[in-house]
């Protein structure tokens, strides 16, 4: 086998090759954030199986979703927690 006396690099000669051929890339857009809200609580609420983690009351939806599209994130999912009385 011959030594390379220059490694061949013309994939990642200019941003636009580079970028047709890398594999991967992630970026805010690409996330999702979880957020949980339930319907009867006034406050926020620890959800017990996940640390650090808090459920969102119905009415402070709106503004948690408004702060979240301030930071960036663009996309988000609802789980509810319905009560069983309804």
């Amino acid at each position: 086998m011959t030594d390379l006396i220059q490694r061949p690099r013309r994939l990642r000669k200019s941003p636009a090759l580079r970028a047709m051929f890398e594999e991967t890339t992630l970026s805010l857009n690409d996330l999702v954030l979880p957020i949980f809200v339930e319907e009867e609580i006034d406050d926020y609420k620890a959800v017990e199986a996940m640390p650090g983690v808090m459920r969102i009351p119905e009415k402070h939806l709106a503004r948690e979703i408004e702060r979240i599209a301030n930071a960036g994130i663009r996309s988000v999912m609802n789980f509810w927690h319905l009560s069983p009385y309804r």
